[in-house]
């Protein structure tokens, strides 16, 4: 029987060529016969400031052997990364790929995260993450995963994951995720389009697991599937992008 085809996609911008050099060796790290990468990139106004490294970027990633394409530019960064998701679902449903495993730049997962994703025979798996949040006043370093501590209302509440839980090494069920990890069937991707809107304020991926719940669809965190989040080298404040309105 042949392996199902996977294609491995993330957005890219010259925001992230911090940790460039690691992507790059994670994405050729994967360990599976049947996948293709095809990075989403930005059509960069020519009058933009960061278009001469946006350029860059591009021609870097072209000579390392990667495949790009574009969306059009948005002003704001949500609107950008939820047309970057679109165009992956796009992909995926015109060239008969069987699964999306959506990444981030700075999330680098381990060789064998399409194996080890696919071996539970889910629609929708995540790989965990760590980052920093705010948490009663403190920064606190936890998981980019929840689960619901009850499903009543809108979209219910959700608690962060307590150690017992993040470092069990067992496939758990998920309330939501980011996307910088996942892997989501064709099935899930005929049903659901990536999109946000301002009543809930959270970018398309907070709406994507709340679309899945909606739908009766019970998507899944594999807290043995580990990758490396490059946070902490981060040049950029995503609260001060927010504060400027550019979120």
């Amino acid at each position: 029987m042949p392996q199902p085809k996977i294609l491995i996609s993330a957005p890219v911008s010259e925001k992230y060529m911090y940790c460039f050099d690691d992507f790059v060796k994670g994405l050729k790290s994967v360990n599976y016969d049947n996948f293709e990468i095809i990075l989403i990139a930005d059509e960069v106004p020519a009058s933009s400031s960061v278009k001469q490294n946006a350029d860059l970027m591009l021609d870097r990633l072209k000579k390392e052997g990667f495949k790009i394409v574009f969306i059009p530019w948005f002003e704001k960064a949500r609107d950008r990364i939820c047309e970057s998701h679109n165009k992956m679902r796009e992909i995926v449903l015109e060239n008969n790929f069987d699964y999306l495993l959506t990444l981030d730049m700075d999330t680098i997962p381990p060789p064998d995260i399409v194996t080890k994703l696919l071996s539970h025979k889910k629609d929708v798996v995540s790989g965990l993450y760590f980052g920093q949040h705010e948490i009663q006043g403190q920064l606190m370093q936890v998981p980019f995963a929840w689960v619901f501590k009850s499903k009543d209302g809108f979209w219910g509440r959700l608690r962060y994951l307590m150690p017992d839980e993040f470092s069990s090494g067992k496939l758990i069920e998920l309330g939501m995720a980011g996307t910088g990890c996942v892997l989501i069937s064709k099935k899930i991707l005929e049903k659901i389009k990536f999109h946000y809107d301002l009543s809930m304020d959270a970018a398309d991926d907070r709406w994507f697991f709340y679309d899945c719940h909606k739908s009766g669809i019970q998507p899944y965190l594999d807290t043995g599937v580990i990758c490396t989040h490059h946070w902490q080298a981060r040049p950029f404040d995503w609260s001060e992008i927010k504060r400027e309105g550019k979120f």
